[in-house]
């Protein structure tokens, strides 16, 4: 499950902001704060994970309801020597990483709690073309691979260099070395990624210094890195491979990772014995499993999770599922309502409870499904006129025609079917957030502005909504939002749960379920404030100036 976030230098975001994801986050802020570029850098990362794709035009989420408008696009002010820097925090306790060889005999998946993966990417200087510099792979907390080309000026070939830290836990039972050089020096394996133009080498103290001080305290800084590095990379218990078959920069998916170096690694990195022997054989499928395994479970997670786009789409009147039955219609919503098709009809039920229940959402409205065959119109003329044997109609002819399905909306008080262009635009908006938070498929939903054209009175009912999915499926929300009424209802489940209040159905809420961000830019980059909240569900701090400042402050 993912868990966190780390973005620098992604559209309007500088940075580096983190952002811990709960079963239900939500992002707050002004019009051009910054909410969508956090959402848009999940789109990027997928592309880049699934297709290979480090120029986007497109999204993997939504293929032409997005426009990323290409890797310059997204790079902070458009500038060549900034490095883009994405990194996730997962969750492996009921995830195991895939296996690689059938005779790996030193697994660490089950000594797995949590990794952390973090990629760069620039800008060639010449081209301008996107290239990975690199990736690093954390875990338990520990740095353990750090991947990137052999040659720092390498853009997107083939060739990798795998820079191994065999003094991780994980590994001290796998791997044999030597003492180290300095034991009671962290190996920080960031140390080994090279700078970038852009990168600022002058400390705080020497604002308003002159220029003679400020070169001289760059050429010492630069040098103060230099030996930095030279330490980390000499050093006895960090091994390197050289590893061959990457795309991109990234690795073949499922494929143990390809190196020259297996049969050349002797002397200076391990005593000879047999446990080398043995070492140098399990060698690839464990190196596989640190620099590939935990890129294809974020993959996955990606490629599971769903986007629903800030605009949704209303169904036509007469509804051609096969124009967007596949994933990438949940962006645009119109998937949702072939999903409400094809689906069971208890989790037809499922949605249209959620929709008409008074306690749940409230609209009035339900959903009902017919299933029928259409006869042509000469058959039954036939049958009027007598003459059906010449149409051969018969009972299994009609059931030999395809059943045809059409979802209709039903006003609950006047039990009248009616199409959603007969109602007001706000039941399309919400149908495919329902639809989707119902649905069990996907660990992580992305949402854009949910509350679109709602009344508030059904907004807070999304709070609920959103709650009761992250129990069920064990999912998390991660949702760009404006409405202060679903805060408020969240902000009261915990406060029932506390005082043994909840109403019945009602799932228990807590303060950890729910992580709430301000995200503001003020013409200093995009930064982003946690709003904590205690234990009932009130804020810790209040909200600055001009953002909910009147009802919460009334409220609480």
């Amino acid at each position: 499950m993912l868990t966190g976030l780390r973005i620098q230098n992604f559209k309007g975001i500088e940075g580096p902001i983190e952002i811990p994801i709960k079963p239900v986050t939500l992002l707050y802020g002004v019009n051009s704060a910054g909410k969508s570029s956090i959402l848009h850098s999940m789109h990027f990362i997928r592309g880049v994970l699934d297709n290979y794709e480090l120029n986007p035009m497109g999204s993997p989420y939504a293929t032409d309801d997005i426009d990323l408008g290409g890797f310059l696009n997204l790079l902070h002010k458009h500038s060549i020597g900034r490095r883009m820097v994405l990194g996730y925090d997962l969750n492996l306790n009921n995830i195991d990483l895939p296996e690689y060889g059938a005779t790996s005999s030193i697994s660490i998946s089950n000594k797995l709690r949590e990794a952390y993966v973090e990629f760069g990417f620039s800008a060639d200087d010449q081209d301008h073309s996107p290239k990975l510099d690199y990736y690093l792979v954390s875990l338990n907390g520990a740095d353990v691979a750090l991947v990137m080309p052999d040659t720092v000026q390498v853009a997107a070939g083939r060739k990798r260099l795998a820079h191994i830290n065999v003094r991780h836990p994980l590994l001290e039972s796998a791997a044999r070395s030597v003492e180290t050089v300095a034991p009671t020096v962290a190996l920080d394996l960031r140390k080994l990624i090279p700078r970038t133009e852009d990168d600022d080498f002058l400390d705080a103290e020497l604002v308003g210094a002159s220029q003679e001080e400020i070169e001289s305290r760059r050429e010492e800084r630069k040098l103060e890195l230099a030996a930095e590095y030279t330490w980390h990379s000499e050093h006895r218990d960090l091994l390197k491979y050289p590893v061959t078959g990457f795309r991109n920069g990234l690795p073949r998916w499922g494929k143990v990772v390809s190196s020259p170096a297996f049969d050349e690694i002797t002397v200076d990195k391990f005593e000879e014995s047999a446990d080398d022997v043995d070492l140098i054989e399990i060698a690839p499928g464990v190196l596989t499993e640190l620099i590939v395994g935990p890129l294809e479970v974020l993959r996955d997670l990606l490629v599971d999770s769903r986007a629903i786009g800030p605009l949704r789409a209303i169904p036509k009147r007469r509804l051609n599922l096969d124009s967007f039955a596949n994933e990438v219609g949940w962006y645009g919503g119109l998937a949702a309502w072939s999903r409400l098709h094809e689906c069971s009809a208890a989790q037809l039920a499922e949605v249209s409870s959620w929709l008409y229940d008074p306690n749940r959402l409230g609209t009035g409205y339900g959903l009902e499904r017919e299933e029928f065959r259409e006869v042509p119109l000469q058959y039954l003329d036939a049958v009027r006129s007598g003459a059906s044997t010449a149409f051969d109609l018969n009972w299994a002819s009609v059931d030999a025609l395809p059943v045809n399905r059409r979802v209709w909306l039903v006003d609950t008080k006047n039990h009248v079917r009616v199409t959603p262009h007969d109602v007001g635009v706000g039941l399309s908006q919400l149908i495919p957030v329902v639809a989707a938070s119902v649905d069990s498929h996907g660990t992580l939903l992305l949402i854009e502005q949910p509350e679109l054209h709602i009344h508030p009175r059904v907004q807070v009912g999304l709070g609920d909504l959103y709650l009761q999915s992250a129990a069920n499926f064990g999912r998390n929300f991660l949702i760009e939002t404006h409405s202060e009424a679903l805060l408020l209802r969240m902000m009261k489940r915990i406060r029932q749960t506390q005082d043994g209040e909840l109403p019945p159905g009602v799932p228990p809420a807590s303060s950890s379920d729910i992580a709430v961000y301000l995200i503001q830019n003020e013409g200093k980059g995009v930064a982003i404030m946690q709003m904590r909240m205690n234990e009932r569900g009130e804020f810790l701090k209040p909200w600055p100036k001009g953002l909910f400042e009147e009802s919460l402050r009334e409220t609480f």
